[in-house]
């Protein structure tokens, strides 16, 4: 008759912690390193967008406060900030976790710039195709950051961080 294990017979709970860490490692390492820095870059993507709208909604809503009305171009000039903010914020994360480089900093932040500026100029291409043919904005706009997020990895891991 079999009873519950002795206390003895159980392994310590440091050696199960090694022995699921190792199997989590074991698990990554089969995942080809392309897709999980693929992973990583959208998972820094969207880090990047709650940058955004929390740098853009910050300045907006100052703007009210201070001034009472907000004309157009503060909203215009509130989104230029966010997305450069944002792009410091994802080019800081990228460069730590995703990519681990180690170069120098000026000139691959210039070239992760160029790869965002282009980036942002296909998103506006799709987004406003998508609209042209009567998609809802916010489906235009999600559907625009799917086709460009691999874009904006493809030239940061081929270019922008090489």
């Amino acid at each position: 008759m079999s009873g519950p294990p002795a206390a003895d017979d159980s392994p310590p709970v440091g050696s199960l912690r090694r022995q699921g860490r190792r199997a989590a490692r074991s698990l990554a390492e089969r995942v080809p390193k392309s897709l999980r820095q693929f992973v990583k870059f959208a998972v820094v993507g969207g880090a990047g967008t709650v940058v955004n709208l929390a740098v853009f909604s910050l300045i907006i809503y100052s703007w009210k406060a201070v001034h009472g009305d907000r004309p157009f171009v503060v909203e215009q000039v509130a989104s230029g900030v966010a997305f450069c903010v944002a792009v410091v914020n994802n080019f800081v994360l990228n460069r730590v976790w995703t990519f681990r480089h180690k170069g120098s900093v000026v000139p691959h932040f210039g070239r992760f710039f160029v790869v965002s500026l282009l980036g942002l100029g296909l998103n506006l291409l799709v987004f406003s195709g998508l609209r042209s043919l009567g998609v809802e904005a916010h489906l235009s706009q999600f559907l625009a950051i799917l086709v460009v997020t691999p874009f904006n990895f493809l030239g940061s891991k081929l270019w922008a961080f090489r």
